[in-house]
């Protein structure tokens, strides 16, 4: 091979510190996105109900461990208690959906928390939104993260993998340390 192109600074450093003699044959090449379609399909009508709350969030992925989701919950639970009128939207599917509706019905956060399944068209839903949140344990570069700030979300995200690095080169967003 001539190059090995990595999405982030943070994964070239990583790959770097295993294999250092491949410095001059690494190169950075973040997410390819097209804007101009997200922002089109965005337009479209949201397939889905949308809750009457003050403030509405976002999450989309696989609805597995390393998202996190549990905090997704245990935050919501704080929120709720705390009196705020809000609803937090998890776009996908996954291994633990399961055990999100049973902890949902449990902690009676069914008008707080909408698990939507897998959504072929996700971006008229993220444009309402308050915020794209993406509490994950651990990442690369998100495309998600990208398509939140084409469409002028705000990014609330976990300081993992590559993520602060993308977010600064859009600065809309907040990194959680």
């Amino acid at each position: 091979f001539d190059w090995i192109v990595t999405l982030s600074e943070y994964s070239r450093k990583g790959l770097l510190k295993k294999l250092p003699g491949l410095k001059d044959q690494t190169v950075v090449i973040p997410n390819l996105i097209d804007g101009k379609t997200i922002l089109k399909k965005a337009e479209e009508d949201l397939d889905i109900e949308w809750n009457d709350a003050d403030y509405h969030m976002v999450t989309v992925g696989r609805v597995d461990r390393e998202k996190a989701y549990d905090r997704v919950l245990d935050i919501c639970g704080k929120l709720k208690a705390e009196g705020y009128s809000f609803c937090w939207y998890i776009v996908g599917d996954g291994p633990l959906k399961g055990h999100l509706e049973k902890r949902i019905k449990a902690e009676q956060l069914e008008e707080y928390v909408k698990l939507t399944g897998r959504l072929e068209n996700p971006y008229p839903l993220m444009k309402q939104c308050d915020w794209f949140v993406l509490l994950s344990e651990y990442e690369g570069t998100p495309v998600t993260i990208d398509e939140a700030m084409v469409l002028g979300v705000p990014v609330i995200a976990t300081d993992v993998g590559g993520i602060a690095e993308q977010m600064g080169r859009y600065g809309k967003g907040v990194v959680l340390k």
